[in-house]
Protein backbone atom coordinates (compact mmCIF):
# COMPACT_ATOMS: atom_id res chain seq x y z
CA UNK A 1 0.00 0.00 0.00
CA UNK A 2 0.98 3.60 -0.50
CA UNK A 3 0.89 6.66 1.70
CA UNK A 4 -2.36 7.75 2.29
CA UNK A 5 -3.25 10.74 0.54
CA UNK A 6 -4.18 13.90 3.26
CA UNK A 7 -4.03 16.41 1.13
CA UNK A 8 -5.60 17.63 -2.28
CA UNK A 9 -4.36 21.06 -3.61
CA UNK A 10 -6.09 22.13 -7.28
CA UNK A 11 -4.89 24.33 -10.03
CA UNK A 12 -8.04 26.80 -10.52
CA UNK A 13 -7.91 27.37 -14.97
CA UNK A 14 -9.05 25.11 -16.72
CA UNK A 15 -9.01 22.68 -13.80
CA UNK A 16 -12.18 24.16 -11.86
CA UNK A 17 -13.69 26.06 -15.11
CA UNK A 18 -12.81 26.69 -18.47
CA UNK A 19 -10.61 29.01 -18.84
CA UNK A 20 -11.99 29.52 -22.36
CA UNK A 21 -15.09 30.95 -20.82
CA UNK A 22 -13.09 33.43 -18.72
CA UNK A 23 -11.87 34.38 -22.44
CA UNK A 24 -15.02 34.90 -23.80
CA UNK A 25 -16.34 36.96 -20.87
CA UNK A 26 -13.35 39.76 -20.84
CA UNK A 27 -13.71 39.81 -24.11
CA UNK A 28 -17.45 40.88 -24.16
CA UNK A 29 -16.53 42.88 -21.32
CA UNK A 30 -14.42 45.32 -23.42
CA UNK A 31 -16.56 45.22 -26.60
CA UNK A 32 -19.34 46.53 -24.51
CA UNK A 33 -16.92 49.33 -22.82
CA UNK A 34 -15.73 50.22 -26.78
CA UNK A 35 -19.01 49.87 -28.13
CA UNK A 36 -20.26 52.37 -25.57
CA UNK A 37 -17.81 54.75 -27.06
CA UNK A 38 -18.51 54.27 -30.57
CA UNK A 39 -15.89 51.95 -32.04
CA UNK A 40 -18.28 49.41 -33.17
CA UNK A 41 -20.66 46.99 -32.05
CA UNK A 42 -20.47 44.68 -29.10
CA UNK A 43 -21.10 41.62 -31.22
CA UNK A 44 -18.35 43.03 -34.02
CA UNK A 45 -15.88 43.20 -31.46
CA UNK A 46 -16.31 39.74 -30.01
CA UNK A 47 -16.68 38.27 -33.25
CA UNK A 48 -13.07 39.25 -33.69
CA UNK A 49 -11.53 38.60 -30.70
CA UNK A 50 -12.64 35.25 -30.59
CA UNK A 51 -12.08 34.50 -34.00
CA UNK A 52 -8.64 35.35 -33.25
CA UNK A 53 -8.53 33.50 -30.07
CA UNK A 54 -9.88 30.40 -31.96
CA UNK A 55 -6.99 30.48 -34.46
CA UNK A 56 -4.42 30.64 -32.08
CA UNK A 57 -3.77 34.29 -31.16
CA UNK A 58 -2.59 34.60 -27.35
CA UNK A 59 -1.54 37.58 -25.90
CA UNK A 60 -1.75 40.52 -28.62
CA UNK A 61 -5.83 40.25 -29.07
CA UNK A 62 -6.16 44.16 -28.19
CA UNK A 63 -2.94 44.71 -30.44
CA UNK A 64 -5.06 43.17 -33.44
CA UNK A 65 -8.10 45.41 -32.32
CA UNK A 66 -6.60 48.68 -32.79
CA UNK A 67 -4.88 47.46 -36.29
CA UNK A 68 -9.01 46.69 -36.69
CA UNK A 69 -10.45 50.15 -35.23
CA UNK A 70 -7.78 52.81 -35.09
CA UNK A 71 -10.34 54.54 -33.42
CA UNK A 72 -9.82 52.00 -29.72
CA UNK A 73 -6.65 54.04 -29.58
CA UNK A 74 -8.42 56.90 -29.00
CA UNK A 75 -10.57 55.93 -26.63
CA UNK A 76 -8.14 54.24 -24.62
CA UNK A 77 -4.33 52.65 -24.47
CA UNK A 78 -4.03 49.12 -25.07
CA UNK A 79 -2.04 48.68 -21.61
CA UNK A 80 -5.17 50.15 -20.07
CA UNK A 81 -7.57 48.07 -22.04
CA UNK A 82 -5.66 45.15 -20.42
CA UNK A 83 -5.64 46.56 -17.37
CA UNK A 84 -10.06 46.68 -17.64
CA UNK A 85 -9.81 42.65 -18.84
CA UNK A 86 -7.93 41.53 -15.62
CA UNK A 87 -10.14 43.55 -13.83
CA UNK A 88 -13.94 42.83 -14.36
CA UNK A 89 -15.94 40.37 -12.94
CA UNK A 90 -15.93 37.42 -14.97
CA UNK A 91 -18.91 35.29 -16.27
CA UNK A 92 -17.90 31.55 -15.21
CA UNK A 93 -19.10 28.47 -13.91
CA UNK A 94 -17.74 25.92 -11.89
CA UNK A 95 -17.47 22.83 -13.96
CA UNK A 96 -17.90 20.33 -10.99
CA UNK A 97 -19.03 21.65 -7.84
CA UNK A 98 -20.55 18.67 -6.55
CA UNK A 99 -17.60 17.04 -7.34
CA UNK A 100 -15.52 19.94 -5.04
CA UNK A 101 -17.94 19.79 -2.31
CA UNK A 102 -17.18 16.25 -1.77
CA UNK A 103 -13.74 16.70 -1.34
CA UNK A 104 -14.01 19.85 1.11
CA UNK A 105 -16.21 17.60 2.92
CA UNK A 106 -13.61 15.00 3.42
CA UNK A 107 -11.83 16.99 5.86
CA UNK A 108 -8.80 16.27 3.75
CA UNK A 109 -6.27 19.87 3.62
CA UNK A 110 -7.70 21.13 0.34
CA UNK A 111 -5.60 23.95 -1.06
CA UNK A 112 -5.21 26.11 -4.18
CA UNK A 113 -2.17 27.32 -6.21
CA UNK A 114 -2.85 29.21 -9.75
CA UNK A 115 -0.23 31.52 -11.50
CA UNK A 116 -1.48 34.57 -13.33
CA UNK A 117 -2.20 37.87 -12.35
CA UNK A 118 -3.42 38.01 -8.78
CA UNK A 119 -6.52 40.38 -8.68
CA UNK A 120 -7.33 38.21 -11.92
CA UNK A 121 -7.25 35.31 -9.80
CA UNK A 122 -9.24 36.54 -7.26
CA UNK A 123 -11.96 37.75 -9.59
CA UNK A 124 -12.44 34.40 -10.61
CA UNK A 125 -12.27 32.58 -7.35
CA UNK A 126 -15.02 35.44 -6.39
CA UNK A 127 -17.39 35.10 -9.47
CA UNK A 128 -16.83 30.98 -9.01
CA UNK A 129 -18.28 31.88 -5.28
CA UNK A 130 -15.35 29.99 -3.53
CA UNK A 131 -13.06 32.48 -2.42
CA UNK A 132 -13.47 30.88 1.69
CA UNK A 133 -13.26 27.48 0.41
CA UNK A 134 -10.00 26.85 0.90
CA UNK A 135 -7.36 26.27 3.74
CA UNK A 136 -4.80 27.81 1.66
CA UNK A 137 -5.02 29.70 -1.37
CA UNK A 138 -1.28 30.53 -3.26
CA UNK A 139 -1.73 32.93 -5.63
CA UNK A 140 1.94 33.16 -7.28
CA UNK A 141 1.35 36.53 -8.52
CA UNK A 142 1.34 38.24 -5.29
CA UNK A 143 5.25 37.67 -5.19
CA UNK A 144 5.93 38.93 -8.69
CA UNK A 145 7.95 37.88 -11.89
CA UNK A 146 9.77 34.07 -11.46
CA UNK A 147 7.50 32.39 -8.56
CA UNK A 148 4.83 30.93 -11.08
CA UNK A 149 5.38 27.34 -11.62
CA UNK A 150 7.06 24.94 -11.76
CA UNK A 151 8.91 27.05 -8.80
CA UNK A 152 8.70 25.65 -5.78
CA UNK A 153 7.75 28.65 -3.41
CA UNK A 154 4.07 27.79 -3.88
CA UNK A 155 3.97 24.11 -2.78
CA UNK A 156 6.47 25.09 -0.20
CA UNK A 157 4.09 27.40 1.40
CA UNK A 158 1.76 24.77 0.92
CA UNK A 159 3.12 22.46 3.08
CA UNK A 160 4.59 24.85 5.85
CA UNK A 161 0.76 25.97 5.66
CA UNK A 162 -0.02 21.72 6.06
CA UNK A 163 2.36 19.95 8.23
CA UNK A 164 1.89 17.80 5.12
CA UNK A 165 4.86 16.75 2.68
CA UNK A 166 5.83 14.56 -0.37
CA UNK A 167 3.47 11.96 -1.14
CA UNK A 168 0.67 13.05 1.40
CA UNK A 169 0.20 15.65 -0.94
CA UNK A 170 -1.39 15.56 -4.80
CA UNK A 171 -1.63 18.40 -6.67
CA UNK A 172 -4.26 18.10 -9.53
CA UNK A 173 -3.93 20.41 -12.62
CA UNK A 174 -4.30 21.09 -15.90
CA UNK A 175 -1.08 21.81 -17.97
CA UNK A 176 1.64 19.43 -18.58
CA UNK A 177 4.56 22.30 -19.74
CA UNK A 178 4.46 23.72 -16.19
CA UNK A 179 2.19 22.09 -13.81
CA UNK A 180 3.61 19.36 -12.26
CA UNK A 181 7.48 19.46 -12.36
CA UNK A 182 7.32 20.91 -9.19
CA UNK A 183 5.19 18.92 -7.44
CA UNK A 184 7.00 16.02 -8.94
CA UNK A 185 10.62 17.45 -7.77
CA UNK A 186 9.21 17.68 -4.03
CA UNK A 187 7.80 14.17 -3.90
CA UNK A 188 4.07 14.89 -4.46
CA UNK A 189 1.81 13.01 -6.52
CA UNK A 190 0.73 15.11 -9.60
CA UNK A 191 -2.66 13.89 -11.18
CA UNK A 192 -3.67 15.77 -14.77
CA UNK A 193 -7.22 16.45 -15.19
CA UNK A 194 -7.51 16.41 -19.06
CA UNK A 195 -10.97 17.07 -20.80
CA UNK A 196 -12.62 18.71 -23.66
CA UNK A 197 -12.41 22.25 -24.17
CA UNK A 198 -9.38 23.25 -21.88
CA UNK A 199 -6.65 25.45 -23.43
CA UNK A 200 -3.68 22.28 -23.29
CA UNK A 201 -6.01 19.08 -24.08
CA UNK A 202 -3.60 18.41 -26.55
CA UNK A 203 -0.45 18.86 -25.00
CA UNK A 204 2.19 15.65 -23.78
CA UNK A 205 4.51 16.18 -21.45
CA UNK A 206 7.96 16.59 -23.14
CA UNK A 207 9.91 13.86 -20.14
CA UNK A 208 9.14 11.89 -17.57
CA UNK A 209 9.89 14.92 -15.32
CA UNK A 210 6.98 16.93 -16.61
CA UNK A 211 4.74 14.02 -16.58
CA UNK A 212 1.87 13.65 -14.25
CA UNK A 213 1.77 10.46 -12.08
CA UNK A 214 -1.84 9.78 -12.88
CA UNK A 215 -4.39 11.41 -15.63
CA UNK A 216 -8.03 11.47 -14.98
CA UNK A 217 -11.41 13.20 -16.58
CA UNK A 218 -12.56 15.16 -13.91
CA UNK A 219 -12.81 16.23 -10.76
CA UNK A 220 -15.27 13.68 -9.88
CA UNK A 221 -12.35 11.17 -10.78
CA UNK A 222 -10.15 13.12 -8.36
CA UNK A 223 -12.66 12.93 -5.43
CA UNK A 224 -12.73 8.76 -6.36
CA UNK A 225 -9.18 8.69 -6.54
CA UNK A 226 -8.12 10.69 -3.32
CA UNK A 227 -10.16 7.94 -1.38
CA UNK A 228 -9.24 4.97 -3.13
CA UNK A 229 -5.47 5.99 -3.98
CA UNK A 230 -3.23 4.61 -1.27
Amino acid sequence: MGQLIKGVVLDLDDTLYLERDYVRSGFSHIAVYLEERGVASAAEIVDFLWSGFEGGQRGHAFDSLVERWPQVSEVEKVEALVDRYRQHLPSIDLLEPLALAELLDRHLVVGLISDGWASAQRAKLKALGIEDCFGSVVLTGDWGVGYGKPHHRAFIAIEQASSLSGPELVYVADNPSKDFIGPNERGWLSWRIRMPGQLHEDWEPEDSASAPTLELASLQDVAVASQSYG
